[in-house]
């Protein structure tokens, strides 16, 4: 079973994203400038996401950077970006930046899981 991505205390959370489609694609040069395409599999279309959450409380910061490290790369987590339906993600990347005592930034970059 999968666990899902932490509800954050605070309504007011900014979050700042950008969703990029990454496809997988079979690509036949026959050498005479003719190629052949096809996809790759059933699930050739990818989703990332670079999600960054700033203005966190100390408290949000920590539940979100355990929560990441406890899954780290390995284990799919249930995300819901903006408006779309809930996917399996994991996080392939983060960062923190403390701005001041009480606000925290978290960028992460998130990879469609495909399971």
């Amino acid at each position: 079973m999968y666990e899902t991505f932490p509800i954050l205390s605070r309504a007011d959370v900014d979050v700042g994203a950008q969703l990029q489609f990454n496809f997988n694609t079979n690509i036949v040069n026959f050498g005479d400038g003719y190629e052949q395409r096809s996809e790759n599999g059933i699930n050739s279309v990818r989703e990332t996401i670079d999600v960054t959450l700033s203005l966190l409380t100390d408290a949000d910061m920590l539940l979100v950077l355990n929560f990441i490290k406890e899954h780290s790369n390995a284990k799919p987590f249930y995300f819901t970006f903006y408006i779309n339906e809930t996917k399996l993600y994991t996080c392939e990347s983060f960062s923190k930046t403390v701005v001041e005592k009480g606000r925290n930034t978290i960028a992460m970059q998130l990879r469609e899981c495909f399971a």
